[in-house]
């Protein structure tokens, strides 16, 4: 809203509190999706009224205040300096030039944020971190080459949602909105009910639980968990919870990661689990904004391997995009 030329409404700390009541009631009552989007959501938001406050410029001055709020939030969030990349991308995005002072203001804020985190709670690894493990050379081609084929597993998702619109804005239409609210928590609910534990919610423990061998699935059990995963953030996003599409991505990305070492013990390794992670959050949310993502939630040891894995999914972003496009007349 900052950069469009009419006037947006005015935010209010009532209109922050109201988007964290959302987001927190869509999550509580077990919304398969992350708590970013609430919370980035709402960090915006809390820019914008901090620039309202200072009566600063509604176009440029604004506009740094919003994304050094939503940046600071990022970089407490996922506990890594690398999410700043996100606000400055947008920065560079919705200004050609960007004034150094703003560059400034929106480092310092991330920085800030994490010195804070750090103050309070020591070495902070964020929320959902992937853990660390050593790598080999063969990890590398693996993750380039599942980083292609989990491409295809987010575009599915895509697919699903799609479908899944038409069923969610029938069932809106057409029944009273609490027989529709129920109806849509009902499936979601038959959904853990089939997937289990490790499926609920946003996917953070459950992806935690499967790496950690707290629960063991057969090859087939985790294609079908993977399955279920997807079908109910598809439904949620749909039935119009609101929440993130991060940590949905990781779990299925663990889960495919698990099902390709179990089918194929000659792969596993840290290169299948972040191949596997990085299409997905390639596909899932935007070509740079998943890898800077990826890059965000995997420790220092692991980013050239992490690079490596979404190199292979941008490669497949690229060929899906020239497939669909329509031949020239």
């Amino acid at each position: 809203g900052a950069a469009e030329e009419r006037d947006a409404p005015t935010p209010s700390v009532g209109a922050v509190a109201t988007i964290l009541a959302v987001g927190a009631a869509g999550l509580l009552a077990g919304a398969s999706l992350g708590p970013e989007a609430p919370l980035v959501a709402a960090a915006t938001a809390l820019g914008a009224w901090a620039a309202t406050r200072a009566k600063a410029d509604p176009g440029s001055d604004a506009l740094v205040l919003v994304l050094a709020s939503a940046g600071a939030l990022l970089v407490a969030f996922f506990g890594s300096l690398i999410a700043l990349a996100i606000p400055l991308l947008l920065l560079r995005q919705r200004t050609q030039q960007p004034a150094l002072g703003a560059l400034i203001a929106i480092v310092v804020a991330g920085v800030a944020a994490w010195l804070t985190v750090w103050l309070l709670q020591g070495n902070h690894h964020g929320y959902g971190t992937i853990p660390s493990a050593g790598v080999d050379a063969h990890d590398y081609a693996v993750a380039i080459v599942l980083g292609l084929v989990a491409v295809a597993i987010g575009a599915l998702l895509r697919w699903c949602i799609a479908r899944l619109t038409r069923v969610t804005a029938r069932i809106h239409d057409t029944t009273p909105w609490w027989l529709a609210a129920a109806i849509f928590g009902a499936v979601l609910g038959v959904l853990y009910l089939i997937g289990g534990e490790t499926v609920q919610f946003s996917g953070s423990k459950g992806s935690t639980m499967l790496l950690s061998g707290e629960v063991h699935y057969g090859t087939w059990a985790l294609a079908g968990v993977a399955l279920v995963k997807l079908a109910a953030t598809g439904w949620s996003v749909t039935a119009g919870y609101r929440g993130g599409l991060v940590f949905p991505a990781v779990y299925a990305g663990v889960a495919v990661s698990l099902l390709t070492a179990d089918a194929l013990p000659g792969l596993a390794g840290p290169g299948v689990l972040l191949g596997c992670i990085a299409g997905l959050l390639v596909e899932m949310t935007a070509p740079v904004l998943g890898v800077v993502l990826l890059l965000a939630l995997v420790p220092g040891k692991l980013l050239p391997l992490a690079l490596a894995g979404a190199a292979g999914a941008i490669g497949a972003r690229m060929l899906l995009a020239r497939a669909q496009r329509p031949p020239a007349s």
